[in-house]
């Protein structure tokens, strides 16, 4: 587990640059409806882009290196217009069925719309859907996992919007993020690329 954290501004990678082997792995998996592929994350036009690809229901993904514990979590990231598809920062202990995790998902479809969901060893334990005040496909804003003992708050542009003190997550955690299709949400495919552009991430532990 790592204790120190990082902040990684992406806004200045351009399209020849490589992320930080040692802080970030790229994976292809089965993943919704589709897969989440290595050669969809991308560097350049301002951040690390998690590309949807057309003519697929395939996305991207990144997860951290190491796994953080209790701390600050946060991204300022663009979402993409692709109805049936979610954008997400999330962190996931991984390894079984069996994880716990805290989501901050935002469904692709232009309803202004996110959702904050906790699990603990594989069970749900908390979930709300609550409006943005704004269009997270016009522009870069900051989503953040406020995480402790005993309770989580999540928080976008800085105002909180959900907390809860009970059912929290305690396991250490990859900190994650991508772009993908659920099963649960059926659209056609895309025509042409749309892609989760991440300017920046910081974890603060």
């Amino acid at each position: 587990m790592n204790d120190r954290g990082f902040d990684d501004d992406f806004g200045g990678v351009t399209g020849g640059d490589a992320l930080d082997a040692a802080r970030w792995r790229l994976d292809t998996h089965p993943l919704g409806s589709g897969s989440v592929r290595a050669d969809n994350v991308r560097t350049g036009d301002g951040g690390v882009s998690l590309v949807l690809a057309p003519g697929a229901r395939d996305g991207g993904e990144l997860r951290s290196a190491e796994r953080f514990g209790y701390g600050t979590y946060s991204a300022r990231m663009r979402t993409p217009l692709a109805p049936g598809s979610i954008s997400a920062l999330f962190l996931y202990q991984g390894g079984s069925d069996e994880s716990d995790e805290l989501d901050i998902e935002i469904p692709n479809d232009g309803g202004r719309t996110v959702m904050f969901t906790t699990w603990v060893a594989g069970v749900q334990t908390h979930t709300a859907t609550l409006p943005l005040a704004f269009d997270p496909a016009a522009d870069h804003h900051e989503y953040r996992i406020e995480w402790r003992p005993g309770e989580v708050r999540f928080a976008v542009d800085g105002e909180e919007m959900q907390r809860w003190t009970d059912g929290v997550p305690h396991q250490p955690m990859y900190v994650m993020a991508n772009a993908w299709w659920p099963r649960w949400m059926t659209r056609p495919v895309l025509h042409e690329p749309r892609a989760l552009v991440i300017r920046r991430i910081r974890a603060e532990s």
